[in-house]
């Protein structure tokens, strides 16, 4: 493995001590650098890839850690859904986002990996009949499985939600997209409720996090 070697004896004792504590100080503060030549021949070995991202060996193979690098929540507003006509969903991030960007409606993965997104949408209806709603995502052009839920009553509403992994390349863009097959139905957001003292609720959520590799 990849390290700095101890400074060689100068001659002079203090001097060479004085190097000597600090390449001690440095070598505890920095792990190895993994390279062509390290094997995972045990369970247990540390070292620090090229990737960016530490590793330690399992089963054979150095297996990487993650860290706090691709994570973000997303929530959107209000959106009408007519009869067979597909919608994108608008994503708004809360907070900070790490390693995630949002390009209109698509959202970026900068780094390669497997992620995890959990999907959650608020439907209402304003028609007595049933409204029928789909939701999907299309990761890179490829679309996935489709949600189905449907509502029977005016002003009914209700939560479908749904999560899944994605393994995608550095680049690949996420678009959540909604349809309802009859009449006309909504993704809402419900104001703040004074007198119960329940908070705002988004018309739709997404939380994506980085797993591993």
């Amino acid at each position: 493995m990849s390290r700095e070697s101890p400074p060689p004896y100068s001659g002079d004792p203090a001097l060479w001590a004085e190097n000597l504590n600090d390449y001690l100080v440095r070598s505890k503060q920095v792990i190895g650098q993994l390279t062509s030549d390290d094997k995972a021949t045990q369970d247990g070995i540390f070292l620090w890839d090229t990737t960016g991202y530490p590793v330690v060996s399992k089963d054979g193979e150095f297996r990487q850690i993650v860290l706090a690098d691709g994570h973000g929540d997303f929530t959107s507003g209000d959106l009408e859904l007519t009869q067979d006509t597909q919608k994108e969903i608008t994503w708004s991030a809360v907070g900070a986002l790490e390693g995630l960007s949002i390009n209109g409606n698509q959202i970026v993965f900068e780094e390669s990996g497997h992620y995890l997104a959990c999907f959650s949408a608020q439907m209402y209806s304003s028609n007595s009949s049933q409204v029928d709603f789909s939701f999907w995502s299309v990761v890179n052009g490829s679309s996935g499985y489709t949600m189905v839920a449907s509502l029977h009553n005016n002003t009914a509403s209700t939560v479908i939600s749904r999560s899944a992994v994605f393994s995608v390349p550095a680049g690949a863009t996420l678009v959540a997209k909604a349809a309802c097959t009859q009449g006309t139905g909504y993704l809402k957001a419900f104001a703040a409720n004074v007198t119960t003292g329940a908070p705002a609720s988004p018309a739709a959520t997404l939380s994506i996090v980085r797993v591993h590799q």
